[in-house]
């Protein structure tokens, strides 16, 4: 079976993140807009930070797939920093992040 959320699902989640963290004075741009460093700072950041509503955390495959469908949005919307390519160093960051966070979610959550 295949779980396939909308964009504008994904942009809440992220948004009500951001929120959070624009209440902290922290500004965060849109999602379409980061650039490579911002997407290397913010997005390990989300993964790391993300919680449901209750404030569970997300499972370690929900995750991945809040990650994969904002990259899909982001390149909806003509952002080609494609962060989940394994060829592309510059966002190594985020795949170490997403790596690791998975890891301990599974061994967290079972």
């Amino acid at each position: 079976m295949r779980i396939s959320l909308s964009w504008g699902t994904l942009r809440l989640v992220f948004d009500e993140w951001r929120k959070s963290l624009n209440e902290n004075d922290e500004v965060i741009s849109e999602l379409a807009l980061l650039i490579v460093e911002d997407v290397n700072n913010w997005l390990t950041r989300f993964i790391v930070e993300v919680r449901k509503l209750n404030g569970d955390f997300y499972p370690p495959k929900s995750l991945y797939l809040l990650i994969t469908g904002i990259l899909r949005g982001i390149s909806e919307q003509g952002n080609t920093n494609n962060f989940m390519s394994e060829t592309n160093d510059r966002f190594l960051k985020v795949w170490k992040t997403l790596d690791a966070q998975m890891k301990l979610l599974t061994a967290k959550l079972g």
